[in-house]
């Protein structure tokens, strides 16, 4: 079974994967019919697509000052709905191997989650509690899809994706100009210096005001040319219709069929204002600044410490993680 987490974020959806690439089906232009796809991930394993943290999407919360706002939050939820998931709501899933996967913040998502799940599962295991209460979690694998591991070391990487990765890419020449080259070069040793401080310390000050100044720095000349016409941060091919997000897949026809009355009713969730990508949760992540510490230190625990297999994989087109 493959537990698959929202791509983007903070605040994005599950469905935003589901159907723009994962699912069985996707929106069609009209917004308010589907079509089948080809290929889908339900081709080969039980996928369960979730709508966190909770509040996003279709998932619900009384008090919205409540969200959770950090990966420990995050992690006791997806903890507790797994282990009802697999023991309670479909025993017949108990103890099979779960996988579990995400994109972009997902790196954030299923590192810290699956580090907060193991860690949980081995002190229940050793105090004698887990199998007399359930069949403790299989946890087989890990798949993060342009993983937003290290807030700094993705800057860093402006550097090698715009400058110096291009033959490797398959380009013929660098994306910038050697002017711009230049600037991101002489600034990456500072950067990877405060990096480094902030993957040692886990300070979220620190890390913010590292995050802070290798965006001012390494990452300027690519930050300037975020605007209409200019770079696309998921597709370097594609040119930025309106920034941040540079394109509509948050407003487009997707969005439009979950808010049609009649899928709502479907889904049991009627008369609700469904949003493909929470910015108030996004806003909220970002106040707390949970959002720039790294996932370093728990994803070398798990390699450590699990035999979890972990698969990263990254787009040569994608620019931010």
């Amino acid at each position: 079974m493959t537990l698959k987490m929202p791509p983007c974020g903070p605040g994005a959806t599950g469905e935003l994967g589901l159907f723009k690439g994962i699912g069985p089906c996707v929106v069609n232009e009209d917004g308010n019919s589907t079509k089948t796809l080809e290929y889908s991930w339900i081709d080969y394993a039980n996928v369960v697509v979730v709508d966190q943290p909770a509040g996003v999407g279709f998932s619900h919360i009384t008090n919205r000052s409540h969200i959770p706002v950090s990966l420990e939050e995050g992690g006791r939820d997806i903890h507790k709905f797994l282990r009802a998931f697999t023991n309670d709501v479909f025993p017949e899933h108990s103890g099979r191997p779960l996988h579990i996967a995400g994109e972009s913040m997902g790196g954030h998502y299923v590192t810290g989650y699956t580090h907060h799940i193991m860690r949980s599962e081995r002190e229940m295991g050793d105090s004698g509690k887990s199998r007399a209460a359930y069949e403790p979690l299989n946890i087989e694998s890990a798949i993060i899809v342009d993983g937003y591991v290290d807030n700094t070391r993705q800057t860093v990487g402006y550097y090698d994706f715009f400058c110096s990765d291009w033959r490797r890419d398959g380009r013929k020449a660098p994306l910038m100009n050697s002017t711009a080259c230049d600037f991101m070069e002489a600034a990456v040793p500072h950067c990877e210096i405060l990096g480094q401080h902030c993957r040692e310390t886990y300070d979220k000050e620190v890390c913010l005001a590292a995050a802070l100044s290798c965006d001012e720095t390494v990452g300027a000349p690519y930050a300037a040319d975020v605007r209409p016409g200019g770079w696309n941060p998921y597709d370097s091919r594609l040119k930025c219709q309106k920034p941040p997000l540079c394109s509509d897949f948050d407003k487009d026809a997707t969005f439009e069929f979950f808010n049609q009355p009649w899928v709502q009713d479907m889904l049991g969730f009627p008369n609700t204002s469904f949003e493909l990508i929470d910015f108030d949760t996004n806003g909220r992540w970002t106040e707390a600044k949970n959002v720039f510490l790294p996932v370093t230190k728990e994803l070398t625990w798990l390699l450590d410490n699990t035999d979890i297999r972990i698969l990263f994989i990254n787009g040569n087109n994608d620019i931010i993680m």
